[in-house]
């Protein structure tokens, strides 16, 4: 016990579990800092709150009872007690159901934690008049900040089985969440987004771009639009034009500028801030410069979060959004999906309009697009299994330099939708790449099933119009014989099809195994035989009159 206590060593030496020699002084400094972890972990504290109808056994280790309505009032002051007491800590629900009435049980920007016991035996149910998010993460609000705090939300399921509106998402993060942690959940029967990562709009960033030097734009918010406002205006001139609309009045205050070129930051204030705020829309009526336009955007995005080992299923909407609209700047970034499973969802599966996300090891199943990347960079989306799924199995379209590997795309059965794509391009997408993927969808075209296995509009890529240039496809497996790529030559090799078609290049090119069959190809065009290098048999074939002929 004396080893507990630095101060009564001072002669003594003793040995270090690894048999090393200490001395005292060592040893003292060593057993003081052990004593400063324990202290610290002891100012973490664990609440319990028992459900109405938990066992009696929790309610009697509980520190708050739930009533079984409005059950979020007596959570989030379970959540407030513990941040206001300066110990943070854990706020753990008992088994039993938590009815959520009115608004979202709301961890608070500090670092606590929420954590039931399993997905099925801790439930938060939303109620039917349940408008809001059912269970929110809250970030700080303000310009540029970032909370290192670390909530996390676990073991627990999310039911939105009576709700109705679209806003009653399941779980929502929103503001600046950072490094939050969602594990273990089972988020069930959401009438909005299952899962939600949401910019909030309490800041908002008003500028120009493409150098106008004349002309006009207008706001508008929640139903209401300004008069027109000059291409140069101030931050006080735009200031008095939102608080003119009777849908914001004083609750909002303009800084920065003058425009063109510098940006305002409106702030809205009093009851206005709050996480549910709506953005700001902007239409203009700009001349000059070079093709100018306006944006706005928000300012306070989710970072850096983790959904891991999760269960979303039987959504009406999508079940992991990563970010909102586009184009007009409202996303989310840094976020990771690994191990979940969302099914059978009227939305997609995976959303984002964010940069610089990770989707890895997902099952998606039964939904609209399994993964839909939209005007977005640098995402990498790797060993998903997309199946079932009624559009296409996964879109990008704008932005591009997206990372798709090892994915499983398809299954034997036929696709939902006539003109669907196993995997489409469109917009001005570039420098994606593809690799190592598998397509198993072997049924007809059109309406029994997926029209192409990949496909690019043609302009895709294109120079002057992609970002990055063209896109790259290489050790790919794909069971279905159409491919099309209409965009700017893109680079293929040693892929396992039978037919590429490759619209963008002067002479289409065909890859695979095997003799080519007469039934693919136009005159003209080139056919490269994979499974045959070293050996006698021809390596490559030309179309003409009808048949392929090997070139010695």
């Amino acid at each position: 016990m004396t080893a507990l206590f630095p101060n009564a060593l001072d002669t003594f030496a003793t040995n270090h579990v690894s048999g090393q020699l200490l001395s005292s002084a060592e040893y003292n400094d060593l057993m003081d800092a052990v004593n400063k972890i324990e202290r610290n972990m002891r100012q973490s504290e664990t609440v319990v709150v028992a459900a109405s109808n938990a066992p009696s056994a929790w309610k009697t280790m509980a520190k708050y009872t739930c009533t079984g309505f409005a059950d979020e009032d007596v959570i989030n002051q379970a959540l407030a007690d513990l941040v206001n007491s300066g110990t943070y800590g854990t706020v753990v629900l008992s088994n039993g159901l938590f009815n959520i009435t009115n608004a979202p049980v709301s961890l608070p920007a500090a670092p606590v934690a929420l954590t039931g016991q399993t997905g099925t035996s801790t439930l938060l149910k939303g109620g039917v008049g349940l408008a809001q998010a059912i269970c929110r993460i809250q970030g700080p609000l303000g310009p540029q900040q970032y909370g290192d705090f670390m909530q996390r939300v676990a073991f627990l399921g999310i039911d939105g089985s009576l709700t109705s509106s679209a806003n009653a998402h399941g779980l929502e993060l929103t503001g600046s969440v950072y490094q939050g942690m969602m594990l273990g959940l089972k988020i069930t029967n959401a009438k909005g987004h299952s899962t939600f990562l949401r910019a909030s709009c309490i800041v908002q960033w008003i500028n120009t771009f493409g150098g106008p030097t004349g002309g006009t734009f207008t706001l508008s918010y929640n139903g209401q639009t300004t008069g027109p406002i000059a291409y140069n205006a101030s931050a006080g001139t735009v200031q008095t034009a939102l608080r003119g609309l009777s849908t914001i009045n004083a609750n909002v205050t303009c800084t920065g500028g003058p425009l063109p070129g510098t940006a305002i930051i409106c702030t809205f204030t009093g009851p206005m801030a709050v996480p549910d705020t709506l953005a700001i829309t902007v239409s203009t009526s700009l001349t000059g410069g070079s093709s100018p336009s306006m944006a706005v955007w928000a300012g306070e995005r989710p970072a850096y979060n983790r959904m891991i080992g999760c269960n979303v299923v039987n959504g009406s909407r999508d079940a992991f959004r990563s970010g909102d609209v586009f184009p007009t700047g409202w996303y989310a970034e840094h976020n990771e999906a690994f191990g979940n499973s969302f099914t059978f969802h009227t939305g997609n599966g995976i959303f984002s309009t964010g940069n610089n996300n990770r989707f890895y090891g997902n099952q998606i199943d039964f939904v609209d697009i399994g993964v839909y990347l939209l005007g977005c960079e640098n995402n990498a989306v790797m060993f998903n299994t997309h199946d079932r799924c009624a559009t296409h199995c996964g879109k990008i379209e704008q932005g591009g330099n997206h990372s798709f590997g090892f994915n499983q795309f398809g299954d034997r059965q036929a696709g939902f939708s006539a003109g669907s794509k196993m995997f489409y391009l469109t917009g001005n997408t570039s420098g994606d790449k593809f690799g190592f993927n598998t397509e198993l969808n072997q049924f007809a075209a059109g309406g029994n099933g997926w029209d192409y296995g990949f496909y690019e509009d043609a302009g895709v890529g294109q120079s002057g119009v992609g970002f990055w240039g063209p896109s790259t496809y290489s050790g790919n497996g794909f069971s279905w014989t159409r491919n099309g790529f209409g965009g700017s030559q893109p680079m293929m090799g040693a892929n396992t099809s039978s037919d590429f078609t490759l619209a963008g290049v002067t002479s289409p090119v065909h890859y695979g195994i095997g003799v080519p069959s007469n039934t693919m190809g136009l005159n003209g065009f080139y056919y490269f035989r994979m499974d045959t290098p070293g050996t006698a048999n021809q390596r490559l074939y030309v179309k003409s009159a009808g048949a392929w002929v090997g070139i010695v």
